[in-house]
């Protein structure tokens, strides 16, 4: 009967700084790729931010009106969840700075995903109007909702909107973002009344 002797295999030293090496390649070949992915990804940050920006700018002008005495005022420490961005608009009369209303960046959850809109406000608090800023809602179907026919039933409405109720219906095969609007609408309209009226007034008894 013959006996099988096992034998270990040495690693020589020539294998060990080959091994090393390839580590060493590894490493600074995922060193450079993380570096360049981080420099792209600033890059690409900054032009969505850049386009986002714009396009607020644009929606504001579209809502409230493109007077050249317009001015536009970011709010900030607001405090409020739902709400991103506020904005508050006036225009110069006569030297004089005239509230015209403000303009809210709310989001709000619809049957495709988050979606984002500008809803301007007339100084007594009234919805002037809305605009989509980003939506991932579907094509045919949420979208109809996402669209000036729908979105201008809520013009001149104020806080207590209820779906269904007068002209505002929610759109067939659409209810879920249909009331995802809606809800946002009237957050805005909660905050106009529990936030920026109560600061408005502030400001002018001060």
């Amino acid at each position: 009967m013959l006996n099988k002797s096992s034998s270990k295999k040495s690693v020589s030293t020539t294998e060990l700084k080959e091994i090393f090496a390839t580590g060493l390649k590894l490493c600074i070949f995922m060193s450079v790729i993380c570096v360049m992915l981080f420099f792209v990804n600033s890059i690409t940050a900054e032009k969505i931010a850049e386009f986002e920006s714009k396009k607020i700018n644009d929606a504001i002008i579209t809502i409230m009106g493109d007077d050249p005495n317009m001015t536009i005022e970011p709010l900030e420490d607001l405090g409020d969840s739902s709400v991103k961005e506020v904005y508050k608009i006036d225009s110069m009369v006569d030297e004089q700075s005239q509230l015209i209303g403000y303009c809210v960046y709310a989001k709000a959850k619809g049957y495709g995903g988050e979606f984002n809109l500008l809803v301007g406000l007339n100084a007594d608090g009234t919805v002037k109007g809305i605009s989509v800023i980003s939506d991932s809602e579907t094509v045919g179907i949420g979208k109809k909702v996402l669209t000036d026919s729908f979105l201008s039933k809520f013009n001149g409405k104020s806080e207590g909107v209820t779906l269904g109720s007068g002209d505002i219906v929610a759109v067939s095969g659409a209810t879920v973002t249909s009331k995802a609007v809606t809800s946002c609408v009237n957050s805005v309209l909660d905050f106009y009344e529990s936030t920026l009226k109560e600061a408005d007034t502030d400001e002018n008894n001060g």
